[in-house]
């Protein structure tokens, strides 16, 4: 396994039996959107965005095309560079969906559509795509690290912490592991560990130190445990 699994996504592709899309001009356009999730800025979100638009736009049923708008539009929101509202939650949950109707075999269209699920609120449904998707690939970190993050927003923090601690013993290099250390901080928070979730969500500073939730969680961590 690669060390790093947000590597997996770029170096992969998942075109699954695309023949010479990584010659062509949208196999060329989606390479560079898949690059962008090593830099996880707002303006490297923006453009991954407008890369797999224009991949779409070559072709309409590219399911890794539409699986990297949803997912780019949806860091967008979690990120703070767009607003979280029904409209972006609307059109995460439509790229979501064609990325699985392209890839139904694919753990990461499962894990998108779980992404649209959490924006909406519906973590019952995310924790079932989430689940999904690790039935597929049982190595998934951004699986388990996404289904920590459900976990925490729905209530239940040991679990949440038990998956979030697994997804950065599988995969400790990634990128993006301040969403990991985001979900521990926010599930300790919930279990009234504040010691706990302050310390967390210190690690999300570190890693990220302009990010929105980080930094509401490391205040209200810093205010709850005194």
């Amino acid at each position: 396994m690669a060390s790093v699994q947000t590597q997996l996504i770029v170096s992969e592709g998942k075109t699954h039996g695309r023949a010479g899309q990584a010659t062509s001009g949208i196999g060329n356009l989606l390479a560079r959107a898949r690059e962008r999730y090593y830099h996880p800025s707002g303006n490297r979100f923006d453009e991954l965005v407008a890369l797999a638009e224009k991949g779409l736009a070559l072709d309409p049923d590219n399911g890794e095309a539409c699986r990297l708008l949803g997912t780019g539009i949806w860091h967008q929101v979690y990120i703070g560079s767009i607003p979280w509202n029904r409209a972006n939650t609307d059109r995460v949950m439509l790229f979501a969906l064609r990325a699985l109707v392209a890839e139904q075999a694919d753990e990461y269209a499962h894990w998108t559509l779980a992404l649209a699920h959490l924006m909406a609120g519906q973590h019952q449904r995310a924790n079932v795509c989430l689940r999904t998707a690790l039935d597929i690939n049982p190595s998934c970190a951004l699986a388990y690290g996404s289904l920590g993050t459900v976990l925490a927003w729905a209530g239940e923090p040991e679990e949440s912490i038990v998956n979030n601690e697994l997804a950065l013993k599988i995969n400790p290099s990634d990128p993006l592991n301040s969403h990991r250390y985001f979900g521990l901080a926010l599930a300790h928070y919930v279990a009234s560990r504040y010691a706990a979730a302050l310390e967390s969500a210190s690690r999300v500073i570190e890693l990220r130190p302009w990010w929105w939730l980080g930094l509401m969680i490391y205040v209200a961590s810093l205010a709850r445990s005194g």
